[in-house]
């Protein structure tokens, strides 16, 4: 373990991958020199009009509740967010902290923490002010972008709480109509300032070498003496992705994008692959059925429980245009055979867990002296609760 007793925004800066490692994957194709950016920029010269996202807001009236975003869209809010985070200080390195539903906005934040070459920290929306707390300790993010309100919870007063604890935290942002005293205006300050027009230093650059950094930290489930985070570069997430999934596919997660294979699958996967995003900020069966068949869904990612609700609210009343090729679940084992055959009977697509990465199982023997890689989609390094952070590659001595 390095780093034992600091926190993880001081070590993020010096983790890298071995450079005989990166060579030899790159060599084999396992990883590229590009990102996931890369691809939503070409998207948008390639076809611009094609959509992006389809975001599904419930708490908006009825005619109003779906935004789609297309890719020439997207690849200007990423430049307009990415500026936005440049104007309040946040430089390569440093943490970005966000606790948010599966909207667009999300997708554009994570993109635009590439786009600066900041770490991206996606917080369940569940997590109360005790798990918050401890997120936010151990990443020690230079900004957290939190909702006004969410199902029965108030997220912004919460962190305005916590700030007198956190020196670290330089800006707190807010979406939503309730944006406190001494908070940032989410959507005053990311969406409606042009702050690329008025950039003193010119158009802000991409971070060199960008497929090699580390750009997002995944939190795990269960904190306080059991937390700890995974640290990803695009580099190990793309080689996370499945080698089959079919080009232009729009997919569909209804379990929170700060999980990682809901990242995988339902973000990076698609917007890899010119697909769409489809998303549902607040989880009902009834409604995700009507915007798969909107938005011609053909993936989705579900935990059991929802399948089940899912299966339900078919039978109850079948939706036609519903015309999925892959039904994949996160728990496999906690999922019955009787709820996959009703999968099967309602929606004609076996139930399956998540297809294996691409290049999952691979080593790179001969990687270099003392060098032991665990695969191209592990991730870079797991800091831990109270013991610092664990590289992926460590020297044999």
């Amino acid at each position: 373990m390095a780093g034992r007793g600091r926190p993880l925004a001081d070590l993020l800066a010096g983790l890298g991958p071995p450079a005989d490692v990166e060579r030899v994957f790159t060599e084999r194709g396992w990883w590229r020199t590009e990102t996931v950016l890369h691809d939503v920029y070409r998207g948008a010269a390639r076809h611009p009009h094609r959509t992006a996202i389809v975001s599904h807001r419930a708490h908006r009236p009825a005619t109003s509740r779906v935004t789609r975003i297309s890719y020439g869209q997207l690849a200007a809010c990423t430049g307009r967010f990415a500026h936005a985070l440049d104007a309040l200080g946040v430089r390569p390195g440093d943490p970005v902290a966000f606790q948010l539903p599966n909207r667009w906005e999300t997708v554009a934040l994570l993109l635009a923490c590439l786009r600066t070459g900041a770490v991206a920290v996606p917080v369940m929306t569940g997590y109360g002010a005790r798990d918050l707390e401890a997120v936010l300790g151990a990443a020690e993010p230079r900004l957290c972008v939190v909702m006004d309100l969410w199902e029965g919870a108030a997220p912004g007063r919460v962190l305005a709480d916590l700030a007198p604890r956190l020196p670290w935290l330089r800006h707190r942002a807010v979406l939503g109509d309730s944006v406190d005293a001494g908070a940032v205006d989410f959507v005053r300050h990311f969406a409606r300032t042009p702050h690329e027009r008025y950039r003193s230093a010119g158009w802000l650059r991409l971070p060199s070498r960008s497929a090699g950094r580390v750009a997002l930290a995944v939190t795990s489930l269960g904190l306080r003496a059991a937390h700890s985070m995974a640290l990803h570069t695009p580099n190990s997430l793309h080689a996370g992705l499945p080698s089959d999934s079919a080009s232009g596919v729009a997919a569909f997660s209804a379990v929170p994008l700060a999980s990682l294979p809901s990242l995988l699958h339902g973000v990076i996967g698609p917007l890899t692959r010119g697909g769409t995003v489809v998303l549902q900020d607040v989880w009902d069966a009834e409604t995700a059925l009507g915007l798969m068949a909107s938005a011609g869904v053909r993936q989705v990612y579900a935990t059991p429980a929802q399948w089940a609700e899912l299966v339900a609210a078919q039978e109850r009343r079948p939706r036609e245009g519903v015309g999925l090729h892959g039904a994949f679940t996160s728990d496999p084992a906690g999922s019955s055979g009787a709820l996959g055959r009703r999968v099967d009977a309602a929606l004609g697509v076996p139930l399956r867990a998540l297809p294996a990465a691409a290049h999952a199982g691979q080593d790179a023997e001969g990687g270099g002296p003392g060098l032991s890689p665990r695969g191209p989609a592990s991730p870079l390094a797991v800091w831990r609760h109270g013991g610092g952070v664990g590289l992926t590659w460590e020297g044999a001595g």
